[in-house]
C-alpha cells in the first residue's frame, strides 16, 4: 500500500518538542507493562511491530504486514534496521536505514544498487530516516542524506543501522550509526540532532573503530547501566559476531571485553539490548542472518560479563507467535496503555501490503494425504497386504483435537481414507481432548488358515497413554481398559511427560516393548495381553540427565535391522523450524551402545521451504531391504508464516531412507 503511511504521519512542526529539565509525566520503569519490538522484513522493506506482555512471547501487529510501508518514507523506497528509543521527554524516536537491498527485484530502481557497487560497495546508500512520535501512531518524518549535508561525506559508501541515544553528559540526543567512505572499512560514528528530530547539529565523529584499520565494525548499540555505558557491536575480524566494550562516556574511549557475546554458531549481527521490566537483567537480541530462515537469537546478562544462552526465536525461551524471519530489530519498554492503544488500532484498522513473494516449486509426491495431520505411524498388515497410516489430526491451536483417522494404500503413494480410528468424545470415557501420537502393532495368534490377528492402538489423550484394540487394521477400535494404560503421575520425574508411545516387536527375543517420554526415553516390556507393562522391566534408555547429550526431546521410534537396534527420536520443539530426527544404535532393545557421529537423519530444507521435519515412523517393504521414513513437516510453502503456530498446521510426507555399508543411516533429503 503506497499510501499506508498517510493516516499515520503528521508534519514535524505540529509536534511538541522537549527542553532538558522541563519534562513532566514521563513514564518510569515502574509504569511499564509491555515490550514493543520493531523490525523489518526482506520481503517488503517496511516497518513491522510486535508486542509482548512478558518479554518472551511476541505477537506481530497488523498480521505481520508493515505498519508503515518503506516506499512511503524512504528515498530508496525501502527501509532497514529500524530502532526505537524513548527519549528523556517521553517521546519515541525511531531511526531507520534508507536502503532497499532488493530495489531492482521489486521494481524500485533499474540497477542493483543506487550507485555502482564496484565503487561504493554492497548495500550502498547515503542517508537515514528519522521519525518522532508521542503515541506510537502519529509520526513526524525526515530523510537526511549525509552527502548533501556534509561536504566531507560526498563519497559516502553507507549509512546503516542508525540508533538514537541520549547523551546525558552533553544534554543532547545523538544518533550513532555505521558509516564508511566509498568501499573503506566500516566504523561507528555519531552526530547530535535537534529536539524536533529533523536536523543534525554536528558533523559525524568516530564513535568506535577496530584497532586494525582494515577490519569493519558495524551495528552499534549503547546501553547505560549505572555510570557505565555498554557498547554492543559487530566485529568482522573473523566470522561476524557480537562483541562488547565499556566506557564512562557514551562517546568513548572504549575498553573492549574479551570474547564474543552471542551464542550463534553462524554469522550474526544487529545487537540490541533491552532490560526486563522490574529485573536487573538485560537481554541481548541479535540477528542470525546466516541461518535459514533468518531469525533472532538471544542471550541475557546481569553484569555484562557473563551471558546465558536463551536460544533463538521458537527454538529456546523466546517465541514469535504469528510471524517469521524478522530482520534487525529493537525493543523498547512501553506502558500497558500504550500497548492497548497499539493493539486496538491495528485490530480495527488493518492494512495489507503486496510484498514480494518468491516463486516456489509446487508440491509433487508430498504430502501423501490432504489436510493437516502430524505424528504419523505406518503399518504393513499381513492380514490385508496393505499399508496403513495413523496420524494425529492437526489444524487446532495447542493441538486440541479429539479424533484420529486411518488411511490405507497398496503402494504408499495413493491413499484411501478408511474412516476414524478413534474419537475421544464417543469412544473413550476417561478423556475428551488432545488425542496425539498414535502407534500400532499387528499381532498374529495361531498359524495358517486358523490364524487370527489383533491390532493394538496406543495413543495419548489428555496427557495419559491409552490403548484401543480392533480385529482389523482399519478398525473399529475400542478402548480396551476404560481407563489410562499409563496414567500421568501426580508427582515424580515423569509428571507431565507421558506422551509419544512407540510399540516394538523384537524379532530376536519375540518380546514386545512400549517406549514413551518427553525429555527422557523409557521403555518397558509388555505383558502378553498387550494391555499392560511389566513394571519390573521399566528402563530409562535416555535418562532426563542425558537429554542434552543425546539432544532428545520426544517422538521415539525403535526398529531392528541386520543385528542392530535403531533408536530414533525428534530434537527440539515441534513448533520450531529446527525440529528434526536423530538416532543412535544399540545391541539390545533397551540399551544404546553406539553413539553415531552424524546423528541427524532428517532436517529442514530452507531452499525448498521445508521446515519442522520430525515425529516420524519407518517401514521396510516386506521381503526387501527397501526402507521408508514417514514424517510430518510444516504446511508447505506458507506454514512458516504462522510463526509459533506453524507447529499446529502440519502435513504428512514419505521419503526413501538409505543405509551406509556400516549400517548407519544416510541423511534423508526431504522431497516435494
Amino acid at each position: 500500500m503506497k499510501h499506508l503511511l498517510a493516516s499515520l504521519l503528521i508534519i514535524s512542526s505540529s509536534l511538541p518538542t522537549f527542553a532538558a529539565g522541563s519534562m513532566t509525566n514521563v513514564p518510569e520503569e515502574k509504569d511499564m507493562k509491555a515490550y514493543l519490538m520493531v523490525y523489518h522484513k526482506d520481503e517488503d522493506h517496511g516497518l513491522h511491530m510486535a508486542i509482548s506482555r512478558d518479554g518472551r512471547r511476541f505477537t506481530a501487529l497488523n498480521d505481520d504486514n508493515p505498519v508503515i510501508a518503506g516506499d512511503t518514507i524512504a528515498m530508496q523506497k525501502g527501509i532497514r534496521d529500524p530502532h526505537i528509543y524513548r527519549g528523556p521527554d517521553g517521546a519515541f524516536y525511531m531511526t531507520m536505514t534508507d536502503l532497499h537491498v532488493f530495489g531492482q527485484r521489486d521494481g524500485k530502481r533499474t540497477t542493483e544498487w543506487e550507485r555502482p557497487g564496484k565503487d561504493y560497495g554492497w548495500g550502498n546508500n547515503r542517508g537515514i530516516v528519522m521519525m518522532k512520535s508521542w503515541d506510537l501512531l502519529h509520526w513526524s518524518h525526515t530523510v537526511l542524506n549525509f552527502d548533501t549535508l556534509f561536504p566531507a561525506w560526498k563519497e559516502i559508501g553507507c549509512a546503516w543501522a542508525p540508533e538514537t541515544f541520549y547523551d546525558d553528559k552533553a544534554g543532547k540526543l545523538m544518533v550513532h550509526l555505521t558509516m564508511r567512505q566509498r568501499k573503506d572499512a566500516n566504523k561507528l560514528y555519531y552526530v547530535y540532532v535537534n529536539q524536533d528530530f529533523n536536523a543534525m547539529e554536528s558533523e559525524p565523529k568516530v564513535l568506535f573503530r577496530h584497532n586494525d584499520p582494515k577490519v569493519s565494525v558495524i551495528d552499534g548499540d549503547i546501553t547505560k547501566v549505572g555510570d557505565a555505558y555498554h557498547l554492543m557491536y559487530v566485529s568482522h575480524e573473523r566470522q561476524a559476531g557480537i562483541r562488547h566494550a565499556v566506557s564512562d562516556s557514551p562517546t568513548g574511549e572504549w575498553t573492549v571485553s574479551d570474547g564474543y557475546v552471542d551464542a550463534s554458531p553462524v554469522g550474526c549481527e544487529a545487537p540490541t539490548v533491552f532490560k526486563r521490566i522490574g529485573e536487573d537483567v538485560w537481554v541481548v537480541m541479535y540477528d542470525i542472518y546466516r541461518q535459514k530462515p533468518m531469525t533472532f537469537g538471544f542471550v541475557e546478562t546481569t553484569d555484562f560479563k557473563t551471558y546465558k544462552d536463551l536460544g533463538e526465536f521458537n527454538n529456546g525461551k523466546m517465541r514469535m507467535l504469528n510471524f517469521y524471519s524478522p530482520k534487525h530489530g529493537a525493543i523498547v519498554q512501553i506502558t500497558g496503555e500504550e500497548a492497548d492503544r497499539l493493539e486496538k488500532h491495528w485490530k480495527e484498522n488493518p492494512k495489507g501490503y503486496n510484498a514480494y513473494r518468491p516463486v516456489t516449486e509446487p508440491n509433487k509426491a508430498n504430502p501423501v494425504i490432504e489436510g493437516f495431520f502430524a505424528d504419523p505411524e505406518i503399518l504393513y498388515s499381513e492380514k490385508t497386504g496393505r499399508y496403513y497410516l495413523y496420524p494425529t489430526t492437526d489444524g487446532a491451536e495447542e493441538w486440541r483435537n479429539h479424533d484420529a483417522e486411518v488411511y490405507s494404500s497398496a503402494d504408499m503413494k495413493t491413499w484411501r481414507h478408511e474412516g476414524k480410528a478413534l474419537d475421544l468424545r464417543t469412544d473413550v470415557a476417561w478423556a475428551d481432548n488432545c488425542l496425539w501420537a498414535p502407534c500400532i502393532i499387528e499381532r498374529k495368534y495361531g498359524k495358517g488358515k486358523k490364524a487370527k490377528y489383533k491390532y493394538f492402538y496406543y495413543f495419548v489423550a489428555n496427557g495419559n497413554i491409552g490403548v484401543a484394540t480392533a480385529d482389523n487394521p482399519a478398525g473399529p477400535f475400542k478402548d480396551a481398559l476404560g481407563k489410562p494404560m499409563i496414567p500421568n503421575p501426580e508427582s515424580g520425574p515423569m509428571r507431565g511427560h507421558i506422551i509419544d508411545p512407540d510399540v516394538f516387536h523384537d524379532p530376536v527375543s519375540g518380546k514386545y516393548y512400549l517406549y514413551w517420554g518427553n525429555s527422557f526415553l523409557v521403555c518397558a516390556e509388555l505383558n502378553d495381553d498387550m494391555l499392560s507393562v511389566k513394571d519390573e522391566t521399566l528402563t530409562y534408555v535416555i535418562p532426563r540427565g542425558e537429554q542434552r547429550k543425546f539432544r532428545y526431546n520426544e517422538a521415539s521410534y525403535v526398529f531392528y535391522r541386520n543385528g542392530k537396534y535403531y533408536f530414533m527420536w525428534s530434537e527440539n520443539d515441534t513448533r520450531s523450524t529446527e525440529y528434526r530426527v536423530r538416532y543412535a544404535m544399540g545391541d539390545s532393545p533397551t540399551t544404546i551402545t553406539e553413539p553415531v557421529k552424524d546423528a541427524v537423519v532428517l532436517r529442514k530444507d530452507p531452499d525448498r521451504q521445508i521446515y519442522g521435519t520430525g515425529h516420524h515412523a519407518v517401514i521396510c517393504k516386506p521381503g526387501t531391504d527397501e526402507w521408508y521414513i514417514v514424517y510430518h513437516r510444516f504446511q508447505r510453502p506458507d506454514g512458516l508464516k504462522r510463526g509459533w503456530s506453524a507447529g499446529y498446521y502440519r502435513e504428512v510426507c514419505i521419503d526413501r531412507m538409505y543405509f551406509n555399508s556400516d549400517g548407519t543411516i544416510k541423511p534423508v533429503k526431504p522431497t516435494l
